[in-house]
């Protein structure tokens, strides 16, 4: 098929197969994603693009990777600010009990 891409990533499973397949499939550009384990036992992830020719699958897959890493990085300064919140608010009710 033309426009379209394979990619093996190693030591990978479902949980980054799904995730990854499910963003590429949202992407402008993008025909066809999907992915496969092809045994339980063998830590590969096969993934598999079909763009439609306006951009290359390469270059959809590092920009939907690139995508991803900076919302995760946001999740994570989100989540860090609430944990520190948290522990500020914790602190103060144990400090009203004494």
């Amino acid at each position: 098929m033309s426009n379209t891409s394979d990619f093996i990533l190693k030591k990978e499973d479902h949980t980054l197969g799904n995730l990854l397949s499910e963003h590429l499939k949202a992407h402008p550009h993008v025909y066809m994603a999907g992915y496969k384990i092809a045994h339980p036992n063998v830590p590969e992830l096969f993934i598999r693009v079909q763009t439609d020719g306006t951009m290359t699958p390469k270059d959809v897959f590092v920009e939907v990777c690139g995508k991803l890493i900076n919302q995760l990085e946001e999740l994570k300064r989100k989540f860090l600010t609430e944990w520190e919140l948290r522990r500020v608010v914790d602190q103060g009710e144990q400090g009203n009990m004494m």
